[in-house]
């Protein structure tokens, strides 16, 4: 039985929220489910990858009435900067002091409560080390397991190990490595399909 596809078969655009969604449909589904049930979630995936997953995840979420506060150590506009400056890392770890120690609780515009999810896209910096675990990663641990009822979204490169205080705190593991063969046919365009002869036979290019 022949596998090739037919060219017109195949997508003739593709945005690259577009290649996440068409290659990782289920994972990100069942993500969502976790975190809309009230449950923790460690995702691992390439650094190069984790943005355009949660924007795909914050679509899904918003959808279930749920929001998102995503703590990349970028300043915010009305936070306070001191006179020494803290870096990325302290930033981060400020970021999640307040996330933690303030009010997890938002309202919208009809005043109706609003569920957050507390998203930390560099987890696994802030916690991996060489050795013993550094200070900074022994504040986040203490801050992590601090409120129990917050919901958490850690992001972890599958380069990086986390330490397995801060691996147990989430209910769910999701592992976002690789592309599987089926979804191939939904992720190369009519164009690119041109450069690798007539027709597409995406078990030919999955070993590529």
């Amino acid at each position: 039985m022949s596998t090739l596809l037919a060219e017109k078969d195949l997508p003739t655009e593709l945005t690259p929220e577009g290649a996440v969604e068409a290659a990782y449909a289920r994972e990100l589904a069942e993500v969502a489910s976790k975190l809309n049930r009230g449950l923790p979630t460690l995702l691992e995936c390439d650094k190069d990858l984790a943005p355009f997953v949660f924007i795909n995840l914050r679509a899904r979420l918003k959808e279930s009435g749920m929001v998102c506060k995503y703590l990349d150590g970028r300043p915010r506009e009305k936070e306070a900067q001191g006179p020494v400056p803290v870096g990325l890392m302290g930033t981060m770890i400020n970021q999640l002091r307040d996330a933690v120690r303030g009010s997890t609780e938002q309202v919208d515009k009809q005043g109706r409560p609003v569920r957050v999810v507390i998203v930390l896209p560099h987890l696994d910096l802030l916690t991996t080390s060489q050795g013993g675990l550094t200070s900074e990663a022994r504040e986040v641990i203490v801050l992590l397991y601090e409120n129990p009822t917050i919901v958490f979204l850690g992001f972890k490169d599958p380069s990086f190990p986390v330490p397995k205080v801060i691996h147990d705190l989430f209910a769910h593991h999701e592992s976002i490595l690789g592309v599987g063969r089926e979804r191939l046919q939904y992720l190369v365009t009519q164009k690119e399909s041109r450069k690798l002869g007539r027709g597409l036979d995406p078990y030919q290019l999955y070993k590529y």
